[in-house]
């Protein structure tokens, strides 16, 4: 059963998550980058706000490289993962923005 892991972890890697985790995260940082356009447009106050606090570019970037799990109890980061499995990475600027 230990190849049904590696394959997954191939697929979220090679197809879902492309340069993602390579040494210099190039995927990482342009969802990042793209995360931080989407707080600036639909919510323009908390992105001043973070901006002003000089954390908003280290937000996105540890909730999109541990798929949540990091960062929210279990069972949620369980369901954001079958969502992302189901509707690919979109979900994660979706999750992001509604926390």
């Amino acid at each position: 059963r230990g190849w049904v892991g590696f394959w997954l972890l191939a697929a979220v890697c090679g197809l879902l998550l492309p340069d993602f985790y390579h040494t210099n995260v190039v995927g990482a940082l342009i969802d990042q980058g793209v995360f931080e356009s989407l707080i600036q447009q639909h919510l323009p106050r908390l992105h001043r706000k973070l901006d002003r606090m000089g954390i908003l570019p280290m937000i996105g970037i540890s909730w999109f490289l541990s798929l949540f799990l990091a960062v929210l109890p279990f069972m949620s980061a369980v369901r954001i993962c079958d969502c992302f499995f189901f509707d690919g990475p979109r979900v994660l600027f979706m999750v992001g923005l509604a926390i």
